[in-house]
C-alpha cells in the first residue's frame, strides 16, 4: 500500500510541475510579445494603422 501511494504522490507533483512549467512558458511567451509589439517597434502581423505614432518616430 505505501509504494502505491508513494508512486501516486509523484505522478500527482508531476503533473502539477508539468502544468506550472507550461502556464509559465505560455505567460514568457506573451510577455515576450508584448514587450516586442508595443517598445521594441517590431509589430510583426500588426497592420500600420494600429502602430502607435511614437513609435514612428513621429510625435
Amino acid at each position: 500500500m505505501g509504494k502505491v501511494l508513494i508512486w501516486f504522490l509523484i505522478i500527482i507533483i508531476t503533473v502539477l510541475l508539468y502544468s506550472l512549467v507550461k502556464v509559465k512558458a505560455e505567460s514568457d511567451e506573451l510577455y515576450e510579445e508584448l514587450m516586442r509589439k508595443h517598445f521594441y517597434g517590431r509589430s510583426d502581423g500588426v497592420p500600420p494603422s494600429d502602430k502607435t505614432e511614437h513609435l514612428e518616430g513621429g510625435g
